[in-house]
């Protein structure tokens, strides 16, 4: 069973979804509309990071940090 993680960080208003245990050597590229793909040196990608992500009061994140259990079938 693997665990998804999602985190917010109030300072850097950044939500951070890691699929994967994150490991030292994290390689980061910048997509469109203020999302970055974390992945390791053999390219799998280990976690995703949404930039400004609170942009008005509306979004709840009392409620992260989230951890879920993905069942494979």
């Amino acid at each position: 069973m693997d665990t998804i993680k999602i985190t917010y960080d109030n300072l850097g208003n950044t939500l951070d979804i890691w699929f994967t245990k994150p490991t030292n050597d994290i390689i980061c590229d910048d997509l469109e509309n203020e999302m970055i793909v974390k992945r390791d040196k053999s390219g799998n990608i280990l976690g995703i990071e949404v930039l400004n992500y609170v942009k008005n009061k509306q979004t709840n994140v009392e409620s992260l940090p989230v951890e879920l259990s993905l069942i494979h079938r």
